[in-house]
């Protein structure tokens, strides 16, 4: 395998990588307990576009697990049931993820996402299973749309921070020339700030993918490792900077 190249591409990443950035880089910033102490960037945003028309995120404590894979998280920790959160809707910042306290605060209703490791813990605004919804294209027609550029696949961690700036190493990758998949690429890691990368969002595959593990999971105040799902489909996207090393 060659090394990624450095720079801007043409990019599409798989449903694992889609739910990384939905997770990691937007969901947090969309937890109630961040958006009231103005800790997130999207505090005030409510109704603004923040994405295309192609970047719909939703916070689902009831998938279809059969069907899509994920995480069944009929109730939170309050006692509220989970909700579909449409958190961003074709681009249009309309939800925040909530317990009851938040909700009040905010003048929103609580939507199931108030949730606890275990006992000895208080219950905060946490997400459930987040994940960018799919489109229409099947997997040719998503890299004939890609065109020219890196096809990346799987993650391998990262780092993220409150202000939607993301570093996340994927796990393989493709130079993609004319639709084709020409040679894999090693040392594949994307950067950016989710809040740029949503408007680069050109279209989707309709194949949607959860991810979910009982025994890993996320970090938050303390409370770690709560289960949790993310995924999505096959994104395409417009602009991305890769990196040859994170």
């Amino acid at each position: 395998a060659k090394k990624c190249p450095a720079g801007q591409f043409r990019g599409m990443v798989d449903s694992q990588l889609a739910g990384v950035l939905a997770h990691e880089s937007f969901g947090h910033l969309s937890e109630g307990d961040y958006i009231v102490t103005n800790g997130s960037p999207l505090s005030e945003k409510i109704g603004e576009r923040l994405g295309s028309d192609h970047a719909t995120i939703i916070d689902s404590g009831k998938p279809d697990i059969e069907k899509y894979g994920g995480l069944w998280v009929p109730f939170d920790d309050q006692g509220m049931e989970g909700s579909e959160t449409v958190i961003l809707e074709n681009g249009i910042l309309k939800h925040f993820l909530h317990n009851r306290g938040t909700a009040n605060k905010t003048g929103q209703l609580p939507t199931g996402n108030c949730r606890a490791l275990h006992f000895g813990f208080i219950p905060i605004p946490r997400m459930t299973n987040t994940y960018f919804t799919p489109g229409d294209l099947s997997e040719e027609e998503a890299l004939e749309q890609l065109g020219t550029g890196v096809y990346a696949q799987e993650s391998f961690g990262g780092q993220v921070e409150l202000s939607g700036f993301f570093v996340f190493i994927a796990g393989r990758g493709y130079w993609v020339e004319d639709g084709e998949k020409k040679y894999p690429l090693r040392e594949v890691s994307l950067t950016g700030n989710i809040l740029d990368l949503l408007s680069k969002v050109e279209g989707a595959t309709k194949e949607l993918e959860l991810h979910a593990g009982y025994f890993g999971g996320c970090g938050k105040s303390g409370q770690s490792p709560l289960p949790v799902g993310d995924g999505g489909p096959n994104l395409i996207l417009s602009e991305v900077t890769y990196g040859g090393q994170a």
